[in-house]
């Protein structure tokens, strides 16, 4: 095999935390309460959604693939640095690599996608009550979903076959904890700019088209909760929104902190192209571009939407109906803000302000705080979630 050549190499090895020993115990316990925090939670979500038929609604149908998306992004990540920071061998199989990439940046970008959706959930339910159940049809509420994986995971397949296709220096050594395209691409001999440009570019689309449908949508539910003269009516409105905020908060904010900064599509990716022997300028353009538009568009129809959303419930004359909207729109804003905001705070920077170091821990709260923040953002306040999980309880508890 040619030794400059990707299919040359048996593995990597990734560096992740090596470099402060002191702090690998801490994070392995502290990752380890995280990570099966995360697994409780959204599992406890699932089964919720599962169990109770007033939860089978689209709300909870969409709540319930994000719980399973949170699932499948963690587990992706997490088992394995555990593992590395706990032994001496930190090392990945080149098939390893490969597949992590492709699982992560598919969940990563289904889940950007995914909340988009969640948006346009509660801007019908808030916005046009009335149709709700005629718009928000079982069919449609599927069909988005699908459509989420597949446009999420066929991004992916993309780019995993165009960062493979790059030809590596020889070196296989990645400063991460897992396999992404920043890093990877650092390993390049070839001038990767057009890989960066056409990244930027992609994350662009991905994260800025959701996060505008989102701002939209928030700004139309606004709009329409400021007209309910219950306040009881307007809190409803915003309690069954505020949740879905939250999680996109949490989860753009990472995301675009990540891919849209030039130079930096995903840090990750970033530290892949470090290892590249030749000007990556074009790569890491491409993936800047492509973090503005997955990370910004979405975060732009989010803030539209929730602008809308508190507009329509400042009409209402009911403090407690301007409660109960809000309360709803309040954990979908935390989630939004976390995930938007550590991303855009990772991608969308200059090169020359971000740190290795500063982008591994950035990535712990976008694999593994966000996941597990999710399921208690939408549970805690949530009236139906929390009686759901006292009757099982105590069902369970009346039987033995």
């Amino acid at each position: 095999m040619d030794p400059k050549n990707g299919s040359s190499f048996t593995g990597f090895i990734l560096l992740g935390f090596s470099d402060r020993p002191q702090l690998q115990r801490v994070l392995f316990v502290v990752l380890l309460i995280f990570y099966l925090l995360t697994l409780l939670g959204n599992t406890t979500i699932i089964a919720l959604s599962r169990l109770d038929p007033h939860l089978q609604t689209p709300m909870y149908f969409f709540l319930s693939n994000l719980s399973f998306l949170d699932l499948c992004y963690t587990t992706s990540t997490v088992p394995q640095l555990l593992v590395h920071l706990r032994g001496a061998d930190k090392s990945i199989s080149f098939s390893g690599c490969v597949a992590q990439l492709f699982v992560s940046l598919g969940l990563g970008c289904t889940e950007c996608i995914l909340l988009g959706v969640m948006a346009f959930d509660r801007y019908a339910a808030v916005c046009m009550p009335l149709h709700y159940t005629v718009i928000m049809h079982p069919r449609l509420c599927a069909l988005m979903a699908s459509a989420s994986w597949f446009i999420g995971f066929a991004n992916s397949s993309l780019q995993t076959v165009i960062i493979f296709l790059v030809t590596l220096c020889g070196r296989n050594k990645i400063d991460h904890f897992f396999c992404e395209i920043p890093p990877l691409l650092k390993l390049a001999c070839v001038d990767t700019t057009v890989n960066e440009s056409e990244l930027f570019s992609v994350s662009v689309i991905i994260l800025l088209i959701p996060v505008a449908l989102i701002t939209f949508s928030y700004g139309r539910i606004v709009k329409t909760v400021l007209r309910i003269k219950s306040a009881s009516g307007q809190k409803k409105a915003f309690g069954t929104c505020g949740s879905h905020l939250t999680v996109v908060s949490l989860f753009y904010g990472t995301g675009i902190y990540i891919y849209l900064q030039p130079n930096h599509f995903f840090r990750e990716v970033t530290l892949l192209l470090k290892l590249a022997c030749v000007d990556t300028t074009e790569n890491e353009n491409e993936i800047f571009c492509v973090s503005v538009i997955i990370l910004l568009i979405p975060v732009t129809l989010i803030m539209f939407s929730y602008g809308h959303i508190v507009r329509a419930v400042l009409r209402i004359k009911s403090a407690t109906g301007q409660r109960k909207v809000f309360g709803t729109c309040g954990s979908y804003l935390t989630v939004v803000s976390l995930f938007y905001g550590t991303g855009i705070y990772f991608y969308l920077q200059p090169n020359s302000n971000y740190s290795q170091d500063q982008g591994k821990f950035i990535s712990l709260f976008y694999t593994i705080v966000t996941p597990m923040a999710n399921p208690f953002v939408y549970t805690l306040g949530n009236k139906d979630v929390t009686g759901t999980m006292r009757k099982v309880f105590c069902q369970d508890y009346d039987s033995r």
